[in-house]
C-alpha cells in the first residue's frame, strides 16, 4: 500500500486544481505565482516530512505590473481543505512595498511543524493593493510522517502538570500522592 500514497496525493491535487470549485483564481493582471517548493529541515526539496521538524515553503512569483504593495499568503490545510495554519506577509508586517516588475520569491519557515501524521495541501495566494492577483489552492502536497498521538491535525508541543490536594504543582508531572512537598 505504500505505493498508493503518491497516487492518491496526486489525484487529490489534480482534483483540487482542475475539476472542483476550488480551482486557481485571481486576476493575474499584476503578479503570478510561478512555483511553490517545500523543503525539509535539511534544506532538501520534499513532499514528505517528519512531524516536529522545521518546514520551509518557498513561493516564486513574477510581478507583471505596477503595485503599491504585494502580500504573499500561505495556508496548510487537510485534503478536505480544513485550515490547519495560515499566515501572510501583511499579518506579519512583511509586505513588499512598490515591488519592481520581474521575478521575486518569499520564504515562510514553520519552526517546528506541529501537524499530526497525514496528508496536507499547501495553498498560496498573492494580493496586490486590495486585489486578489493569483491564488492556487493546491500549490503543493505534503505528507507528514510520525506516530499518531492525538485526535486532530494540530499536534502542539505540550506537557501535563498534576496537582494533588492543595500543594504546589511541584516538578513537571506533579509529585506523587503521599510525597512531601519542599517547603520554602
Amino acid at each position: 500500500l505504500g505505493l498508493a500514497e503518491p497516487v492518491v496525493r496526486e489525484y487529490v491535487l489534480a482534483t483540487l486544481r482542475g475539476r472542483s470549485p476550488v480551482s486557481r483564481s485571481g486576476s493575474g493582471s499584476a503578479a503570478r505565482i510561478c512555483r511553490v517548493t517545500v523543503f525539509d529541515s535539511r534544506g532538501r526539496q520534499a513532499t514528505e516530512v517528519e512531524g516536529g521538524e522545521n518546514l520551509r515553503i518557498v513561493t516564486e512569483y513574477v510581478v507583471l505590473g505596477t503595485l503599491k504593495t504585494l502580500s504573499i499568503g500561505v495556508m496548510v490545510s487537510t485534503t478536505a481543505m480544513r485550515c490547519c495554519f495560515g499566515s501572510n506577509t501583511q499579518i506579519d508586517g512583511q509586505d513588499v512595498s512598490n515591488p519592481a516588475p520581474g521575478p521575486g520569491s518569499a520564504s515562510l519557515t514553520i519552526e517546528p511543524l506541529q501537524l499530526a501524521p497525514g496528508r496536507y495541501v499547501v495553498s498560496v495566494g498573492l494580493l496586490g493593493d486590495t486585489e486578489e492577483l493569483d491564488y492556487d489552492p493546491a500549490a503543493a502536497g505534503l505528507t507528514v510522517r510520525g506516530p499518531v498521538t492525538g485526535g486532530g491535525p494540530f499536534e502542539p508541543f505540550h506537557r501535563w502538570e498534576r496537582r494533588y490536594g492543595s500543594g504546589d504543582l511541584g516538578q513537571p508531572g506533579g509529585d506523587p500522592p503521599g510525597q512531601d512537598q519542599p517547603q520554602g
